[in-house]
């Protein structure tokens, strides 16, 4: 029997009674594999089979000696493209992706699983909101009290949980765990906007399900700004901002490559948490309290479970921020009608806590984008009303200037309380006060004619280019903004 097993047709065997598309398509499958760069960056390489099939690549790549120009240029052919990027795409998504070196690369990038042993033996840091989770919840839900959701509802929840594929699992049996709650929720789209936590060289995320906020709901410098940290896909009506997410699996699915999933919807979900609440800082605030969730749920054994996650500061300078994985309960949610409403009343409270960080951190950063637009209008304001009075002084000046290079009868400077000449009446000054008094100086007064000269050989800039520096000044904020938040 064991030599039976081992002698299982491979995807790579060649005899000949496999046909020539079935060879074609194992061979399209094998080169489906993360990219040299992203085996060259682990700590250590665990045995999986895409760690085997990178090492017959290398080994094929370091053996070939062509024999002729033709085959030569074949060589560098084929050498060349085993070395591009994986195909990220989602049709290529498989739940091999996540195996012992996706977890590796995960930590590798300060990305921990949920009882991670760290080498230097300190304890695995909880959220610092713990203790209040635990009591918001698990607070009691008048949707899932005996009168509505009776021992009936749940045998009709148990008949649906024999689900045999993942697509019926999420059409079938999820609906019921979640409830009727108006949230904006997606599913089974690739995050395909958000700048990966891990360099590019695995997988994008895609959860099953995620909550977010409504597009329109985060003004438009936030979005700009923290596009790549909170905006999942290029859809525009796709909820942004995630921060809860499940994952779910049929009976055949693995538990290992569902919490892999988890781990990485979850650490995007914090990390767009912290972008949002520290929007327009100047450096990065780290208060260990988790704003980000996950789920997970397995038909096969009925488990529901969830977690947390947040983020720390980096222990070192230049490191990255630590992003953690904290279990928050798991539930049989077959077993009994007690044990379903208690896994269910803890999801649905945990998405509840979770649109309120959301909505707390976009009205926050809203907030913060507004006054600076505010503050940035009152200054371009002052400044075009400085520019016009400049420019009416410097006109005013100049006018006299010319005046004064007539060729009219000499004007009689008079002092307060003598009456005007005809001449001066005559050229149409105005003579209600003295032309002595207002141009040249008192022993008490400060020198106009001076800074009116100043002004009139630097000419004051045009009511365009203050526009131009006010929108300068605008974009170098943004852009520090968003410097800051991709720094954090």
């Amino acid at each position: 029997m064991a030599t039976t097993h081992l002698k299982r047709p491979r995807g790579d065997d060649l005899s000949q009674d496999r046909g020539p598309s079935k060879k074609i398509r194992s061979t399209r499958k094998s080169q489906r594999n993360f990219p040299p760069e992203f085996w060259d960056g682990l700590s250590q390489i665990p045995l999986t089979r895409r760690a085997l099939r990178e090492l017959d690549r290398r080994n094929m790549a370091s053996n070939r000696s062509p024999s002729s120009s033709r085959r030569t240029k074949s060589a560098r052919s084929k050498s060349a493209q085993s070395t591009q990027p994986t195909d990220l795409s989602p049709s290529t998504r498989a739940s091999s992706a996540y195996d012992d070196a996706f977890e590796q690369h995960m930590i590798d990038n300060s990305i921990y699983p949920e009882q991670y042993e760290y080498p230097d033996s300190r304890p695995t840091p909880e959220p610092q909101n713990m203790d209040q989770l635990r009591l918001d919840y698990s607070a009691a839900r008048a949707s899932l009290s005996p009168s509505q959701f009776s021992d009936g509802a749940f045998r009709e929840f148990k008949r649906k949980s024999k689900a045999r594929s993942e697509a019926t699992v999420m059409r079938n049996v999820i609906p019921v765990i979640a409830g009727n709650a108006n949230i904006p929720n997606e599913g089974n789209l690739p995050f395909t906007n958000i700048t990966s936590m891990t360099g590019g060289a695995t997988v994008k995320a895609v959860p099953d399900f995620f909550d977010g906020a409504h597009p329109g709901t985060i003004d438009a410098a936030v979005r700009d700004d923290l596009s790549q940290l909170i905006i999942p896909t290029k859809h525009a009506d796709v909820p942004v901002a995630p921060n809860f997410s499940l994952e779910a699996k049929a009976p055949s699915g693995g538990v290992d490559v569902v919490l892999r999933q988890a781990l990485h919807n979850g650490a995007i979900g914090a990390r767009a948490m912290h972008a949002l609440q520290n929007y327009g800082e100047e450096e990065p605030v780290f208060d260990g309290n988790a704003y980000s969730y996950s789920s997970t749920y397995h038909a096969g054994t009925g488990a529901l479970q969830l977690y947390t996650h947040h983020v720390t500061a980096p222990t070192a300078q230049g490191e990255r921020p630590g992003y953690h994985m904290t279990k928050l309960g798991g539930y049989f949610m077959t077993d009994s009608r007690d044990t379903f409403v208690q896994g269910a009343t803890v999801f649905r409270n945990i998405r509840d806590i979770a649109q309120g960080h959301r909505d707390m951190f976009i009205q926050s950063a809203n907030t913060r984008a507004q006054q600076y637009e505010e503050s940035t209008s009152e200054e371009y304001a002052d400044c075009e009303e400085q520019v016009y009075q400049q420019a009416i002084s410097t006109d005013e000046y100049t006018a006299f200037q010319d005046f004064n290079n007539t060729a009219a009868p000499p004007r009689v400077l008079y002092s307060v309380g003598e009456e005007p000449s005809q001449e001066s009446t005559s050229l149409g000054v105005d003579t209600s006060t003295s032309l002595a008094t207002s141009f040249t100086p008192s022993s008490n007064e400060p020198t106009q004619t001076g800074s009116k000269r100043n002004r009139a050989h630097n000419s004051p800039p045009s009511k365009a280019q203050s526009r131009e520096k006010g929108k300068a000044a605008n974009k170098r904020t943004h852009q520090g903004a968003s410097r800051r938040a991709s720094k954090s």
